[in-house]
């Protein structure tokens, strides 16, 4: 459903079945014209692409409550989509979107700081292997804090501090998932970037990768919560 109404939503915004990246530089030797053109191809750009992921981020937390509901819980259902809990849906969602703002407001001094001696002593080049390493710690904390999720699926409470405190004893575990994960997303990312066409093979190949991402995140946060916390065995 999250496919097919991202992909309506290009095609009407875009008249494309996927959202091109946007491209914001001002062309001085273009007309007024022709650059509230480009602006206003811009914005729709930006427009479709903030719906679509706005559609597969809801989809992909309902697919991942249903996921963690399933192993940790046995719950099954015979109806085509999963259940449906918008308040557990929505708790899901703002913990999420917490967890990442904090991550990402964690990591952006020290990232500014590094970039600023990478530039002062002309090491620019090296930036792409810190961003690299940057990715790695945003999985690695958001495994870590990423409990709470899993809770959240079980209508239950927990913090990100008591989150950091259960899996104190894998932390070393939990950073070789990261490096797995982030490795597996950059094939994916390079593979997709040089053969993904802009048709409808595209736009499903894309949804199977994202499906795919986010069943291994849902899957390990589901075992280290099972481990961690209810103290099941990993056998």
């Amino acid at each position: 459903m999250a496919v097919f109404l991202s992909t309506m939503v290009n095609v009407v915004m875009t008249g494309s079945m996927i959202a091109n990246p946007v491209d914001m530089r001002i062309d001085e030797t273009l007309s007024s014209e022709q650059q509230l053109e480009l602006a206003k191809a811009a914005f729709q750009n930006s427009g479709a692409l903030l719906v679509g992921n706005l559609l597969f981020f809801v989809a992909m937390s309902w697919i991942a409550i249903a996921w963690h509901r399933f192993v940790l819980l046995e719950e099954q259902s015979t109806q085509l989509f999963p259940f449906w809990n918008a308040s557990r849906l929505f708790n899901y969602l703002g913990k999420t979107l917490a967890l990442v703002f904090l991550i990402a407001i964690g990591l952006a001094l020290p990232l500014a700081f590094i970039s600023l001696l990478l530039q002062a002593a002309g090491l620019q080049s090296l930036m792409s292997l810190i961003s690299l390493g940057l990715f790695i710690c945003v999985y690695y904390f958001f495994f870590r804090a990423g409990m709470v999720l899993p809770a959240i699926a079980l209508d239950k409470r927990m913090t990100f501090s008591e989150s950091f405190r259960m899996t104190a004893d894998v932390s070393g575990a939990i950073w070789g998932a990261a490096i797995i994960v982030v490795g597996i997303s950059l094939v994916a990312a390079i593979m997709l970037g040089s053969i993904l066409p802009n048709n409808i093979i595209g736009v499903l190949a894309n949804a199977i990768v994202q499906w795919f991402m986010v069943m291994i995140s849902a899957s390990l946060l589901t075992t280290l919560y099972g481990h961690t916390v209810e103290r099941r065995p990993l056998s």
